[in-house]
């Protein structure tokens, strides 16, 4: 069995972080495979719980999904110190760290519709 997390950073702020809850809900309804969403600070549920969770739940593979744009301290560093814990503590699963977002050309469609918007909205003001 395979789930797949959904990480992103965590917010003090709750709005901010049903951006995630939603993007989870979204993949989890377009591929039908189990999966969750995590923050790695300021919010719950923590990756550690969901590991947690899931690792209880007797699930093989845990593969974590980064919402992260560029591989900053958090994806070269603190993530796969979290994740190499667990791979010791359970050698028997599997532990997948998927790359973050990045420079990918899809992208660029939604910058470009993001600001023909805000131009439009600004010619209503």
């Amino acid at each position: 069995m395979e789930i797949n997390i959904i990480l992103g950073h965590g917010s003090r702020n709750p709005e901010a972080n049903e951006v995630l809850k939603t993007l989870a809900t979204m993949y989890r309804e377009n591929n039908h495979t189990d999966t969750s969403y995590a923050f790695l600070q300021f919010a719950s549920p923590t990756l550690e719980e969901v590991l947690e969770d899931a690792i209880s739940k007797k699930y093989q593979t845990i593969v974590i999904a980064p919402v992260f744009l560029y591989p900053g301290v958090h994806i070269k560093k603190d993530i796969p110190e979290k994740l190499e814990k667990y791979r010791r503590e359970n050698p028997e699963k599997t532990f997948i760290l998927a790359n973050p977002i990045g420079e990918d050309p899809r992208l660029i469609k939604i910058i470009e519709n993001r600001i023909a918007s805000a131009k439009g909205s600004q010619k209503n003001d």
